[in-house]
């Protein structure tokens, strides 16, 4: 089979050093005077291609570049060859070839990563296995995981500031761990320490990972043992002479900051060389160095690049990100927040990103971080934008508009009238949502009583009306309506991590 594949003036070299890494295809490149192949259209190629008959004589079919606009169908007629369009980046065409091989067809309209959304999925997992493979070769480990920039480790914190029933505790840390999670941080900046090490020791022992303690007393590590916890948050540098132990933390991860008054890159940067130094002399033997993100407006652009030259200074130790100085502090949805975060961490060359849930704005970041990351990582990988993988963070958006209108508008009437719920003899319903247990809770109340008579659990809509059906809870179709508006409100709302009043509007 020959291919030939046409491309712009800026991309030919990439292309040919791709197609020439192909295997069982005659390939060539014809770059055409165009700048780069988002500017072509179908009637470019058409006036274009046929000055160029002797390389398109030799070819069995032609490859348009998958932003090409128009279809390509005349272009292929006037050519008397197949011409199709082929993928939107030049990193891919590995697999378009291997789609031909097997007898795929391609198209003059649409581009082939729209017909390739399994074979992109598989091709990304195996990336991201590989990066995972690369990243296991890493000498340094935080309770067993190693840590490496290949593959960034995320942690979630467990934030507790007031004593609660551990079950709520194991609740949050299962979801944050089932959300993606490396390693698990029990939090505070007011219970007393020792409840926060009991804390953070049941944890382990529930989910058999890595925890560590993020305590606003520094001082109060020191009555530790070595390994007791996996990490520990944060020893600002200049307190590190003072520090006193009752022995060395050399299984014990700790992360070191900069000064509170370390405010520019240059004061940073020092202050964190000084630190180092200093937590070697104590004998810490795994130290983790985070030069702090500020909030925005704060000077977060200065903060940000003081992670990419702490990379360059302190290549063989891990950098820490702590993304909740952007994220909490801005008003703003976390989704978008953390797709930004995740990209600049991992152009930074950053190792460990510790990401926290502490207010109901932030619900969801662990998940939506861990995707987020593993976008950023196939970029990197794949020399492209965070862009067209079979994975994204378009939750709220669609990319593509796809929603479809009657042609023709038969007996219109306009509706005005809300029509007002009417008592169903058969009693009533209170709907809440448990984020941490991802549960759509429903009680039913027969009219006068103050207890419920029972109480429905599940995160399906429709399985909970089938319950409510057979167990005949209610009666109307007026009812039944309101309880499916409600349910599929409720189930939005713990999708996104976003609260739920029961008749309040959601957005």
């Amino acid at each position: 089979m020959k291919i030939l594949f046409i491309t712009g003036m800026f991309a030919k070299p990439l292309l040919e050093k791709i197609i020439k890494q192909l295997i069982g295809v005659e390939a060539r490149v014809l770059s055409l005077p165009i700048p780069v192949a988002a500017m072509m259209t179908s009637e470019y190629l058409s006036r274009e291609l046929p000055r160029y008959p002797e390389i398109v004589d030799w070819a069995d079919i032609i490859i348009a570049p998958g932003f090409t606009k128009g279809d390509l169908k005349e272009v292929s007629r006037k050519l008397g060859k197949p011409v199709y369009k082929g993928c939107l980046y030049a990193y891919d065409i590995p697999i378009l070839v291997e789609y031909l091989k097997k007898g795929g067809e391609l198209s003059t309209l649409h581009p082939l990563d729209e017909l390739l959304t399994g074979e992109k999925k598989r091709r990304e997992e195996n990336i991201l296995s590989e990066l995972r493979r690369e990243a296991a070769k890493s000498g340094f480990e935080i309770g067993g995981k190693p840590v490496s920039p290949k593959y960034p480790l995320i942690i979630g914190e467990v934030f507790v500031n007031e004593e609660v029933d551990f079950h709520a505790i194991a609740a949050k840390a299962r979801r944050l761990a089932s959300h993606g999670a490396d390693i698990l941080v029990i939090g505070s900046s007011r219970l007393p320490f020792d409840a926060i090490v009991d804390y953070s020791k049941e944890v382990k022992r529930l989910l058999n990972m890595p925890v560590g303690l993020d305590y606003f007393k520094y001082e109060a590590f020191s009555s530790l043992s070595d390994g007791e916890i996996d990490i520990l948050l944060s020893f600002p540098a200049d307190s590190i002479p003072r520090f006193s132990s009752k022995e060395e933390f050399r299984e014990t991860a700790v992360v070191v900051i900069p000064d509170p008054f370390a405010v520019t890159v240059e004061d940073k940067i020092s202050s964190l060389r000084a630190g180092l130094k200093h937590a070697s002399h104590k004998g810490f033997r795994k130290i983790v160095l985070d030069p702090v993100l500020n909030p925005p407006q704060q000077a977060f652009i200065e903060s940000m690049y003081s992670f990419k030259i702490a990379r360059k200074e302190f290549p063989s130790n891990p950098i820490l990100m702590g993304i909740s100085n952007f994220t909490e502090l801005i008003d703003a949805d976390s989704i978008g927040v953390n797709a930004v975060l995740a990209s600049i961490g991992v152009e930074a060359g950053v190792d460990l990103f510790l990401v926290t849930e502490e207010s109901v704005k932030t619900f969801f970041s662990v998940k939506e971080f861990r995707r987020a990351l593993d976008m950023a990582l196939l970029a990197r990988e794949m020399d492209k934008p965070p862009k067209d993988f079979s994975i994204n963070l378009l939750v709220c958006k669609s990319k593509k508009k796809k929603g479809l209108k009657p042609q023709e508008l038969v007996n219109p009437v306009r509706a005005s009238n809300p029509y007002f719920l009417k008592a169903d003899p058969a009693g009533y319903f209170k709907i809440y949502i448990d984020h941490d247990e991802e549960t759509i809770i429903v009680e039913h109340y027969k009219h006068g009583e103050s207890k419920p008579d029972i109480t429905i659990l599940g995160a399906d809509p429709s399985a909970i009306v089938s319950e409510i059906l057979e167990r005949k809870l209610a009666s109307t179709p007026e009812h039944f309506y309101y309880l499916g508006r409600e349910l599929y409100k409720a189930k939005i709302a713990l999708k996104l991590g976003r609260d739920y009043v029961q008749d309040e509007v959601l957005f």
